[in-house]
């Protein structure tokens, strides 16, 4: 729904509130399952100054490790660190990204820990706090300052 308002041109943004590199992983379920990939990015290029496309992406990108709920088993911790996330982790730093953005929130738990247990200053989010952040409302931003660049 929101990636179709914008490409009808119904909500507009001030990318100058997201000017951070930002890039997106795409959910294993999204990507391969689904095929939502476009919809994501669609609303990342309209509300950030600098997206960075990772590469494999869509349905051939790598899982963040965390996939099938092993996000959730603490027990595994070190295994997902250091082996089924080292790839992903290369992926982003590829990138130069400063903030990831995904949609799945086994991901988003999974990729925090990742960057805290590999000390990356990378942030974790959604793609709609993206959005939340530069979104005009009668034709202003709302004044978030969660972001410092």
């Amino acid at each position: 729904w929101t990636a179709d308002r914008i490409k009808e041109g119904l909500i507009e943004f001030d990318k100058s509130k997201n000017p951070q590199p930002v890039t997106y992983h795409d959910p294993c379920n999204f990507g391969r399952s689904c095929n939502i990939v476009d919809e994501p990015r669609a609303i990342l290029e309209a509300s950030c100054q600098d997206f960075r496309e990772m590469y494999p992406n869509r349905g051939e990108n790598w899982c963040c490790g965390g996939g099938g709920g092993l996000s959730a088993m603490d027990d595994i911790i070190e295994f997902r660190m250091e082996v089924s996330g080292v790839k992903k982790m290369d992926q982003i730093r590829e990138t130069g990204a400063v903030y990831v953005a995904t949609a799945c929130s086994n991901c988003k738990r999974q990729l925090t820990q990742l960057m805290e247990h590999h000390e990356e200053q990378i942030e974790v989010g959604g793609v709609h706090d993206m959005l939340s952040r530069s979104i005009l409302i009668n034709g202003k931003a709302a004044d978030r300052v969660d972001y410092t660049a």
